[in-house]
């Protein structure tokens, strides 16, 4: 409490959401731990608060074979991460740390080089856009990633792109989810398969969007411009995919109607 200024409400919280902090030795397990994250990691105190608050698990963690082998071992050492990448991944997502070195952190870079070809820097990006890569499991990935490369048929460097681009693609259900956002966009906008990579390419972000609440009322406003004709809204869509991913209240709709306004 002392050390890191959490009150007495939040160090009950801490103890009532991970009980066994209370068996670890202050002097043996928690300072040192405390003094690895803010000293070694240097970690400002205000950002490990928040760090610990949201994941107390973190203090129960070996300092060795957890807290130095993930941090050092893995996203310093292998995908090159430094200090204020470390301090931004533990606050977007400090469950992170509750993954396998052995069995999820290794296995996943070695599947993004060898069959995707992302690199560790290329891994280390993704990894800092979308934490959450590591709850997914590697035959989910595998399943999703095939189907945009063999159904969909975007070539390494699309597929490259769009991981890169749009991370958060890797955590869709396949079959219940992408795939009725990919048929959505394609028979929208009678688009061939090559138009249909060259816009997801282009934009592999519309993939994240959702077809009813987002990528609907947007096509059905755009259609309207056009006055209903698809050609030309077509040809729009493929030249400039992102008048998909604007908001349409703050961004589509505004500049649509400037442009009516002044006859443009």
């Amino acid at each position: 409490t002392k050390q890191m200024g959490f009150t007495l409400e939040e160090c009950r919280s801490i103890v009532l959401s991970h009980p066994s902090i209370m068996s670890a030795g202050v002097k043996s397990s928690l300072i040192p731990k405390l003094n690895f994250l803010e000293k070694e990691m240097m970690i400002p105190k205000k950002s490990l608060r928040r760090i610990i608050m949201r994941s107390p698990r973190i203090l129960s963690y070996s300092l060795d074979k957890n807290l130095r082998m993930k941090i050092i071992g893995f996203f310093i050492m292998r995908l090159h991460m430094e200090q204020k990448q470390i301090q931004r991944l533990l606050e977007s997502y400090p469950k992170i740390l509750d993954y396998s070195f052995d069995n999820t952190l290794i296995p996943m870079m070695v599947y993004f080089d060898s069959e995707l070809g992302i690199n560790s820097i290329q891994l280390r990006s993704i990894v800092l856009k979308f934490p959450r890569v590591v709850t997914h499991a590697l035959t989910k990935m595998q399943y999703l990633v095939d189907y945009l490369r063999f159904d969909i048929g975007l070539d390494s460097d699309q597929l490259r792109r769009c991981m890169q681009q749009a991370p958060q693609i890797l955590g869709l259900d396949t079959d219940n989810n992408l795939k009725g956002k990919v048929e959505f966009i394609r028979s929208r906008f009678e688009l061939t398969d090559d138009e249909l990579i060259k816009v997801i390419y282009k934009m592999p972000t519309l993939l994240n969007l959702n077809v009813e609440s987002n990528l609907g009322p947007k096509a059905d406003f755009l259609q309207e411009c056009f006055e209903g004709d698809l050609i030309p809204l077509k040809k729009a869509i493929i030249l400039q995919p992102a008048l998909l991913g604007y908001s349409l209240n703050k961004r589509i709709q505004p500049r649509i109607e400037k442009m009516m306004k002044f006859g443009v």
